[in-house]
Order: C-alpha cells, then structure tokens, then sequence
C-alpha cells in the first residue's frame, strides 16, 4: 500500500510537472505582450531627463510666419534623393470606370515634377484654413494623406496621379486637381495635410505614445476609402463591393523620405487648442449617441461650454489613472498633472510637436514655422510668407480676411496656466520650447 501510494505520488507530481511545462510557453507569451506593450512608451520618454532622447536638435531652416529668418547650416548628412513624378496631362474624355479621371471632375496639366510640402499640425490648429487658403490664392488644389474623407461623387478618393491610387497623397478639393503652375521651372510645393501620429482624443498613453520612427512613418500614412463604387472594368455601381461593405477605409502610406521636400508646422494656443478638440470630441459623443447601435456607455453627454469642458476633464483624467501610475514620467509629476484639467492632452500636444520638429530635423526638410495666431496679427506678411515658401508666385485671387476664432484660455484658471507652462518647460526640448515659449509670456 505504501508503495502504491508512493507510486501515486509520483504520477501525480509529474502531472503537476508536465502541466507547468505546457504553461511555460503561454506565460512567456502573455510576459513578452505585456513588455511589448509598453517598450515604446519608455523609449518615447527618453527626453523627459533633459538629454533629448532622439539625439542634438539641428535642423536646416525654421523661420516663424512673420519673422525675418536666417537659414541655419545644414547638418553633414547624406543628400536627400528627390523623386520627380509628372503630374498627367488632361486625358482624352473616356468611359467612367476607366479611371479616376473624366471631363466631369478633373482638370489636370503637367508640370515638370511634383514636390511636396507637409502641412503638418497638431488637430484643430488651423489646418483646413490653411489649406483652403492656398486654394484659393492659387485658385488650384492642395492634397492630404486621409483620402477617404475627400472622396469624389462615386466614393472614390482621387490620387495625385494615378500611379499613387495604392499609397496616395490624394486631392483635397473636389473642384481642383491639378497644381497653381507657378514658381517658375522648379514648379510650387504641393501643400499636403498630415496629422502624423499620437494624436488621439481621449485615449491612453499606450495609443498615443511614438518614438521617432513610428511618429516620422505616420507622416506619410493615411486613408483611402474602400467605397468607390466606379471599378476598372467600366461598371458603376450603386453600392459598394459585397467584401467591402464591412469597411470604409483602408490604410495607405507612400515613401515621405523620398517624396516630401519641405514642411509647414502649424501650431495653435495650447489652451485653444486643447479645449476646440474637446469640443470636436463632444459633438462626435452626440452623434454615438444618437445612434441607436451603441450601448448606453457610448452615449455619454457633454455641453460645448466651460462646464462641459471641467466635466470632460473630469472623466477622462479619472480614465487612465492606472495605466499613467505605471509611468515614471507621470508619477513623479503627479502633483503638478493634478493641477492641469485634461492635462493627458497637453502631454499629447507636447509630444507632437517634439516629435514634428525632430521628424523635421531628420529628413533635413526646410521649415515654416506658422503660428495660427499669425494670420490674425499680421495676415499680409503670413500669407506672403506662406506663398514664397511654397514658390507660389502669383495669387490669382484675393484671400478672404481671417477671422479668428474664439479663444478660450479664459478656461483655464491662472494656476492652471502656469501648471502647463511648468509641464511645457519642463519636457520640451529647447527647439520646441522656443516655437511655443509665446503662449506662456504672461504667467
């Protein structure tokens, strides 16, 4: 009996052994997620200690709108390879669904070779003025990476030239699709919209947090629809493709380091800035809300107003407190990031334009620096600006005045202005520092 029992034991422990062994793997798996997850998190606070952590900030050319600039010496690296593309001439009239291009929609000329100029800014900054404003100065388009929001009357977003359908960039303007013709034999820089990435409107700090590279690759991402309902072989139909119907974009990118040649970085107030994305939030809240489709924790409520915007900041600081707990970067500000409603958003904005500006300095692009405010101080000198930079030499018509917009540091309590400024200083590299140093003179 003992040796039985013993026997018994013996089995059982190696039960005991081979079960562990099975779960080996499945923890190892589980353990390397879990670091995956948050690898990139660390590394995209490096500079937080001071050092910078994507190395010295040099770039070759960043005059502010408005301001007298000195080109600053390129850094010793290896000449950027430009790629010229033709953009196509007007085509023959042809059947729909030969194409992207019919006499209905597209007016096109060649010019000797495309070049373009990002617009990169940080969301609600002034961006679709700014490109409207080209427009119609140029009285031609400007293009963007996100084409399955610029889409033509069959759904179809329409790439600069047709060899870019897969990648884009792709036309802004459904009126519009070919380029001003000005700046001589060198041609205009093409204004293209880009986002680039960690800017995400209520979301933590695993979604929007980028080291360099994944910040420089966004640049040159965006969307195309999948709702074009105009195919190659010539039929039109009233819907969608049956594989498609799940999904109304996919995800594109083209080669920004060979094709992008020069860059407007556009920044906003922070104060604006932050509180106008909430209230793009706010309204996208209503519309989840009117859509029977979603359960009631998708049908929060909040009004376009100061108090709507303390109740906003509210929910979302309360939102990732355990996952923020984990960063070195928040705990030991923790005091300081109390102090600052939706302080996650001027974290997100502090990181985009560091990230902006060294994307800038490592593709060696020459640089705009365009303050949103500028147009309302100086609205001349920032057009006229705008317009050398991008080689425009004419305007054929006359811009609209600018308008500005509401601002809304009154939002903010002086305490609190002063909380993101201490933030600011205390994260931002000396370069992104000195682009944004204006919208905190006064605490």
């Amino acid at each position: 009996r003992a040796r039985f029992e013993d026997e018994e034991s013996m089995t059982a422990n190696r039960r005991t052994r081979a079960a562990a062994l099975l779960l080996l793997p499945l923890l190892f798996v589980v353990a390397i997620t879990s670091i995956g997850r948050y690898l990139h998190i660390f590394a995209a606070f490096d500079f937080f200690a001071g050092a910078g952590g994507d190395g010295p900030t040099t770039s070759r050319y960043h005059p502010s709108a408005g301001e007298q600039a000195t080109p600053s010496p390129a850094p010793t690296k290896a000449k950027r390879k430009s790629k010229t593309t033709a953009l196509p001439s007007k085509p023959k009239s042809r059947a729909v669904g030969e194409g992207h291009y019919d006499d209905d929609d597209v007016k096109s000329r060649q010019l000797p070779k495309l070049k373009l100029a990002w617009l990169m800014s940080f969301p609600n900054s002034g961006t679709s003025y700014t490109s409207k404003l080209i427009r119609t100065i140029t009285n031609a388009s400007t293009a963007t990476n996100y084409g399955a929001s610029t889409r033509d009357r069959y759904g179809c977003s329409r790439p600069i030239v047709p060899e870019f359908e897969g990648t884009g960039p792709f036309w802004q303007s459904n009126t519009y699709q070919y380029l001003g013709g000005g700046g001589g034999n060198d041609g205009e820089y093409l204004l293209t919209k880009t986002h680039c990435g960690g800017y995400c409107n209520g979301c933590g700090p695993s979604q929007y947090f980028e080291t360099a590279q994944s910040f420089a690759d966004a640049c040159s991402t965006g969307k195309k629809s999948t709702r074009c309902r105009r195919y190659s072989n010539g039929t039109d139909t009233s819907k969608a493709k049956a594989d498609k119907e799940d999904k109304r974009f996919e995800i594109v990118r083209y080669d920004g380091t060979t094709m992008v040649e020069r860059a407007v970085h556009l920044i906003r107030n922070p104060f604006s800035n932050v509180v106008s994305r909430f209230h793009l939030k706010a309204k996208e809240l209503d519309s989840r809300r009117r859509d029977k489709k979603n359960d009631d924790s998708q049908k929060r409520h909040f009004d376009c107003n100061e108090d709507g915007f303390r109740k906003w900041c509210k929910h979302i600081d309360a939102s990732f407190v355990e996952e923020e707990s984990i960063l070195t970067a928040f705990s030991s500000r923790k005091d300081l990031l109390r102090r600052i409603p939706c302080h996650a958003d001027f974290v997100r904005y502090l990181l985009w334009h560091h990230y902006a500006e060294r994307t800038q300095a490592n593709l060696m692009l020459p640089t705009l620096v365009l303050h949103y405010e500028d147009y309302f101080t100086g609205f001349n000198k920032t057009t006229a600006d705008l317009m050398a930079f991008l080689n425009i030499e004419q305007m054929k018509n006359e811009p609209e005045l600018f308008e500005s917009g509401k601002t809304y540091r009154d939002y903010f309590t002086t305490t609190e202005k002063r909380a993101v400024k201490e933030l600011a200083r205390s994260i931002s590299t000396n370069e992104t520092w000195g682009r944004i140093e204006r919208y905190f003179s006064s605490y």
